[in-house]
């Protein structure tokens, strides 16, 4: 009888510290859930609410249906690929909220792009594209504000200080030259004449970036690279990071 009194506590006690251990790893599987929980809420009251976001616009020049074709390449592929590689470094920002002018391969005219960063009260637009030239020597990049908005200029200086290169930054116009024809006229001061439609009426911050030319095949050759687009990208985030660091 004792021998099986003996040996029935023994199980009992192993039993005992059995579930001494559960409870123990029970309370730290509770007590890890709650330290999660509480630093996914801390973590959550930091992040802005949609409303206090900043919505930025990204606008791929031209469109499937008017593709531009700029000597090396293509306008609308580097534009959709820039745009696709600078949206998927902005939404890393939780202060931004990145939306597009359009998707990929679809199509949208310049006047319907101005009512939708209207509509979504952006507060910056960047709309990217190549230029173009019949002389393959030329080179450099263009970087042209709305002559309606301050912060357009603004932005696109620190830009051009982020690129790090000697791009031209001012305005573009459509100078007539008799009834039937214009001359296309860079600026560094404001001018009474018709500038690209992107720009709207000026109330939301808007840059055009010709970020090339398309017919210098080492500039068309760069900027397609890997390096380029990281390097052009890269700049873009930190100027749009600069701009914005006091909001």
């Amino acid at each position: 009888m004792k021998k099986a009194s003996v040996k029935r506590q023994e199980e009992q006690l192993k039993q005992a510290k059995k579930t001494a251990r559960l409870l123990k790893i029970l309370i730290t599987l509770v007590t890890l859930l709650l330290g999660v929980g509480i630093w996914y809420l801390f973590e959550l009251s930091k992040s802005p609410s949609l409303d206090d976001k900043i919505v930025i616009m990204l606008d791929a020049g031209c469109d499937q249906k008017h593709p531009s074709s700029s000597g090396y390449v293509s306008e609308v592929e580097y534009s959709e690929k820039l745009v696709d590689v600078l949206e998927k470094k902005l939404k890393k920002d939780r202060n931004f909220e990145v939306v597009l002018s359009h998707e990929a391969g679809s199509n949208m005219s310049s006047l319907h792009r101005v009512d939708k960063m209207s509509e979504l009260a952006c507060d910056l637009v960047v709309s990217v594209h190549v230029n173009g030239s019949y002389q393959d020597s030329k080179s450099g990049m263009k970087i042209y504000a709305s002559d309606k908005n301050e912060k357009s200029l603004a932005f696109a200086n620190v830009l051009q200080e982020e690129l790090g290169k000697d791009a031209f930054v001012g305005y573009l116009y459509y100078v007539p030259v008799d009834e039937n024809t214009f001359e296309v006229v860079e600026s560094v001061e404001v001018m009474e004449y018709e500038t690209k439609p992107i720009f709207g009426k000026g109330k939301i911050p808007v840059v055009y970036v010709n970020t090339y030319y398309g017919s210098n095949v080492e500039e068309a050759s760069y900027y397609n690279s890997e390096e380029g687009l990281e390097h052009v990208s890269d700049a873009y985030v930190r100027a749009i990071q600069r701009t914005f660091a006091n909001n």
